[in-house]
């Protein structure tokens, strides 16, 4: 809530599924699927009051959105996370606080990898950022386990992507790196073999 003047009263519609203190904490461990309509007034003046609709509803499918899959050593790769729910695979708006569990296939250790916040451009609703240390590639999954809602058993939803690092990259030819066209050419590769 933004705005008006403490202290404020907090309600819930559902406490089952959003209870909430006095002071605005929120708990929403819940095995339950459901709607609650949470509200927040000025203790003071009551018709000075917001309200939001929280929504718990079943994942289906998790998934790395289409991104860049390779980066330059001594940066971060961002990876944006999906976790989708209903028939029309819509995206959750908030994800990065759920227990991933965070996969490498490199036992050498050269990757290190943590489950941060999306950037908000809506590319996801949680990010796995990646670094390594050398120039090397590894498989990088993303699991998640989620426990049976209304007598159904547990779900364990994962995606997979291969993830490389590479050294800066440096101009060949010509050493400069620039070079000029002539308007509406192309430079292409020259081959200096020939049969």
């Amino acid at each position: 809530m933004v705005g008006g003047l403490a202290p404020f009263s907090w309600s819930s519609s559902n406490t089952s599924l959003a209870s909430l203190t006095q002071t605005g904490s929120s708990s929403l461990q819940t095995a339950r699927v459901g709607q609650a309509r949470v509200t927040a007034a000025m203790t003071r003046s009551a018709h000075n009051r917001a309200t939001a609709d929280v929504f718990v509803l079943p994942a289906e499918s998790l998934k790395f959105l289409d991104s860049a899959l390779e980066f330059e050593v001594g940066t971060e790769l961002a990876l944006p996370l999906g976790l989708y729910y209903g028939a029309n695979r819509q995206l959750f708006t908030r994800c990065h606080l759920l227990p991933y569990h965070i996969q490498l296939s490199d036992e050498a250790q050269i990757f290190k990898t943590a489950v941060v916040a999306a950037s908000g451009t809506g590319d996801g609703c949680a990010g796995v950022l990646v670094s390594a240390a050398k120039v090397a590639h590894t498989k990088l999954g993303a699991e998640l386990r989620l426990p049976g809602l209304g007598g159904k058993p547990a779900v364990v939803l994962t995606d997979k992507v291969t993830v490389a690092s590479f050294l800066p990259l440096k101009p060949l030819s010509p050493a400069s790196g620039e070079t000029v066209l002539a308007v509406e050419s192309s430079r292409q590769g020259i081959r200096t073999d020939t049969k």
